[in-house]
């Protein structure tokens, strides 16, 4: 069905958006007929209900951060902007959880949580756009998924408007919560594909009394990564564990961020602790000693705290996400052991033009590498840039590993899968989805398989 920018759908005028405003919410080149953004959960649900009877596709919009995820979109209709839905319905202090509405930015609820002492331990990038729904439909994380697990692991509750308007919830406000299945691993990482997500409940954490960064400079990849695994094996309980190349850190740094230089080459471990003052002292004394083990130059043992630690790892958690954004990202999952094998990969595969000099972090103790060059593709070059990360995907593959495009112009999209499954699992989703959304309405095409 083709809709002019004046078809409706019957929809109350004042959910809609001025048609100049489209251009905003542009995906992979495409824009919609319609921005629609509705301000409560029953007009999402009337919404979606109008589009599923339509059969008009609808892409849900939080605050844009991860827009350059997935394949190009079969067809869009319309824009769902969820950013009115942007409350903190119930925070239960002494409970260690919080109900939130899907469009309030993680910016605002760390806010509200650290009144209490507390926060939503996750930092995926640029948390002043980014919305709890988009985080959760993403699945974006950042470091602190060494200390605390992925976005999905401190869900307790969700609820989901589908396809056809329906609402359906899924746990509840209790860490302790056996009802169900655990729907919400389902809808986080379906990138929008299964449903829309409209409410979450998380179990948060007390802030650390004392926070310390530890900085140690390795002349080798294979000695900054094993001594960020040392540190962890020894069970030091760090909060984020983190390996920069040199040439990442032009993407770490920002005009707000009071950082001094980092130009020396080689690899970079940072190692952030947190916890009762004591305990941060010997963990700080014993990652150390371990950094100094394993070949750390001259660097080790720099510390960074307060004002300059924060800004630091906002700088890291935004790698790659900031703007001006390079226009080409990967990010490789493997196991941990083999993060080296995988950033060998990754360096080797700068022999291509357009490719030199990638901007590497590693999320060491989860195996997980992004990459990003900043460097412009030329139209010309596309089809080669195209067969060097297919050659580096199956690469990856023999590794046992999976290798996802964040980021990619839509010329090379339309030459390589941006995503990167099993079959095993790409045959499950598309069950999922026809079981949730069989007109394929939301987000068409742009998930695993096309879906």
């Amino acid at each position: 069905m083709s809709f002019a920018p004046s078809h409706t759908l019957g929809l109350d005028p004042a959910l809609l958006l001025p048609p100049e405003r489209r251009g905003a919410y542009a995906v992979d080149g495409l824009l919609p007929s319609l921005v629609v953004r509705p301000r409560s959960v029953e007009e999402v649900s009337t919404v979606l209900a109008a589009a599923f009877q339509e059969g008009a596709s609808l892409v849900p919009w939080g605050g844009g951060t991860r827009m350059a995820l997935g394949a190009v979109p079969r067809s869009y209709h319309l824009a769902l902007d969820m950013t009115a839905i942007a409350e903190p319905l119930e925070h239960s202090p002494a409970n260690l959880t919080v109900r939130v509405g899907a469009g309030i930015t993680l910016e605002h609820l760390q806010k509200t949580l650290r009144a209490h002492g507390q926060f939503l331990p996750i930092d995926p990038p640029l948390p002043t756009r980014a919305t709890i729904g988009g985080i959760m439909a993403s699945s974006a994380y950042g470091p602190l998924c060494a200390g605390y697990g992925l976005p999905r692991d401190m869900v307790i509750g969700i609820a989901v408007v589908h396809a056809n308007g329906t609402r359906t919830k899924s746990g509840g406000q209790v860490v302790k919560n056996v009802t169900g299945f655990e729907m919400h691993r389902l809808y986080t990482g379906s990138l929008g594909t299964l449903g829309v997500i409209v409410e979450v409940a998380f179990k948060v954490a007390p802030l650390p009394k004392e926070e310390c960064t530890l900085l140690a400079l390795f002349p080798s990849a294979e000695g900054a990564l094993g001594a960020g695994l040392a540190v962890v094996r020894a069970g030091l309980s760090p909060m984020a564990v983190e390996v920069l190349t040199a040439s990442a850190w032009p993407l770490v740094y920002a005009p707000t961020l009071p950082l001094p230089p980092k130009d020396k080459r080689g690899y970079w471990l940072l190692l952030r602790f947190g916890g009762p003052p004591p305990a941060v002292a010997r963990q700080e004394r014993d990652a150390l000693a371990l950094c100094q083990r394993y070949g750390a130059g001259e660097d080790a043992g720099e510390v960074a705290r307060g004002e300059e630690a924060r800004a630091l790892w906002r700088g890291v958690a935004d790698f790659g996400w900031r703007e001006p954004q390079p226009p080409l990202g990967v990010r490789i999952s493997c196991l941990p052991r083999q993060g080296v094998q995988a950033l060998a990969l990754l360096e080797e595969v700068s022999s291509v033009p357009p490719l030199v000099n990638p901007a590497i972090a590693l999320h060491a103790s989860a195996g997980v590498l992004r990459a990003f060059w900043s460097g412009g593709i030329p139209q010309d070059a596309i089809p080669e840039v195209s067969n060097a990360l297919r050659t580096l995907r199956e690469r990856v593959h023999a590794l046992g590993g999976r290798m996802v495009l964040e980021r990619a112009p839509r010329p090379l999209k339309d030459l390589i899968d941006p995503w990167d499954v099993s079959a095993e699992t790409l045959g499950l989703q598309r069950s999922l989805k026809a079981q949730f959304d069989p007109k394929g309405v939301l987000n068409p095409g742009r998930f695993v398989g096309g879906i």
